[in-house]
């Protein structure tokens, strides 16, 4: 499964900012009644028995998805003995300025480490990054003024996929494969920037004997990205939307000369 801690940070997120999701869930309560009605209806079931991968965020319901893996990942070995299980995570690099070390503390717990007794059993682990965030006293903190922000508004921040490396593997014996991390934005040579000082943390990772497996840049071509719809330049490729004509950018040739070395590090 992708992403399995996310209902419990878009809970958070949409709670914080007050923005309701195009789908209905209104954040407080975590409930649409009509449009969870109408669903429900479509689906042949009441509205008391459907419930989303999106409301995946209370006790009851994070056990089940607990379960749900186990099983999956029992009939998955039952059927290719060999194949190799995991599941993905959507982490940010959680850090902390004086004062809010212990909020710090609980939102690397509820994004990471209840998650852990999934993880018993499987063969690696998916590790997803795209900025930091810094707490404090009152909570989280928003960027310095004048901070550099991707199209997404999160701060341009490559060094936080190492730091997420080095905080998981203190709870992690399995390996780790980087299946997602990316830059939305316009300026390429921004996005060439991103990925160097990333994979350079990378490679000091490995240097220092982290087991990283390897690295999924999100995300090859321009893409369709939720409620942002095509505005969100996420892409290795832009896509002329009205043509449908690909252009190769220079951080997809980046990529490709990395790919062909032995090393993270662009020459």
């Amino acid at each position: 499964m992708n992403e399995i801690n996310l209902p419990v940070m878009l809970r958070e997120i949409f709670s914080k900012i007050g923005f309701i999701p195009p789908v209905g869930i209104a954040r407080d309560a975590w409930v649409a009644p009509k449009w969870r009605e109408s669903a429900a209806k479509l689906c042949g079931t009441s509205i008391e028995n459907y419930f989303t991968f999106h409301m995946i965020s209370d006790e009851s319901s994070i056990n089940i998805l607990k379960e749900t893996h186990r099983k999956a990942r029992e009939a998955i070995k039952r059927i290719q003995p060999a194949a190799k299980v995991g599941l993905s995570m959507a982490l940010s690099d959680i850090q902390s300025i004086p004062g809010g070390e212990e909020l710090a503390t609980k939102k690397w717990h509820s994004y990471f480490r209840q998650y852990l007794p999934m993880l018993e059993g499987d063969d690696f682990f998916g590790l997803q990054n795209y900025t930091r965030e810094v707490y404090g006293p009152e909570g989280q903190v928003k960027p310095a003024e004048g901070a550099e922000l991707t199209q997404m508004g999160y701060e341009f921040y490559p060094e936080a996929l190492a730091n997420v490396i080095r905080k998981v593997s203190k709870d992690l014996s399995i390996p780790i494969m980087i299946t997602e991390h990316g830059i939305a934005t316009d300026d390429d040579d921004r996005r060439v920037e991103f990925i160097q000082r990333s994979l350079e943390g990378v490679q000091a990772c490995l240097d220092e004997g982290f087991d990283v497996r390897g690295y999924l840049h999100w995300t090859t071509f321009d893409n369709f990205e939720w409620q942002s719809g095509y505005s969100m330049k996420f892409g290795l490729i832009e896509v002329d939307r009205t043509t449908q004509e690909r252009k190769v950018k220079e951080s997809a040739r980046l990529l490709g000369r990395i790919a062909q070395m032995d090393t993270f590090v662009s020459k």
